[in-house]
């Protein structure tokens, strides 16, 4: 039932999150909020944050902390992207820790 009301939020948050004019602490924090809950069912609102993060204005504004985030963001939705990543990794002998950044008690 908590996933049930995970998708809700985020399908109700969407448009908002696509109609608002973000900050760069919106921006990385909703990205940081779908990473670390495993919402991957809208990556066009997910990949929508990050190009506005990106975008030289809101990037201008940004701290590394709200960077750091994103970052991180992009980085746990590219190992849901691609499971094989993972997979290939520990083939190669190396470590991938998708956890190695834990944001828990670091929102601002």
């Amino acid at each position: 039932i908590l996933q049930e009301r995970q998708v809700d939020v985020f399908h109700h948050m969407g448009g908002v999150l696509l109609s608002s004019k973000l900050t760069p602490i919106d921006a990385s924090s909703a990205m940081w909020a779908m990473a670390k809950t495993s919402y991957a069912l809208d990556r066009g609102i997910f990949d929508f944050l990050a190009e506005s993060l990106a975008s030289k204005g809101i990037l201008e504004n940004s701290t590394t902390r709200q960077v750091s985030q994103a970052l991180w963001a992009c980085g746990k939705m590219v190992a849901f992207e691609n499971p094989m990543m993972n997979a290939m990794a520990v083939v190669q002998g190396r470590s991938v820790n998708t956890d190695c950044y834990d944001v828990d008690n670091e929102m601002e």
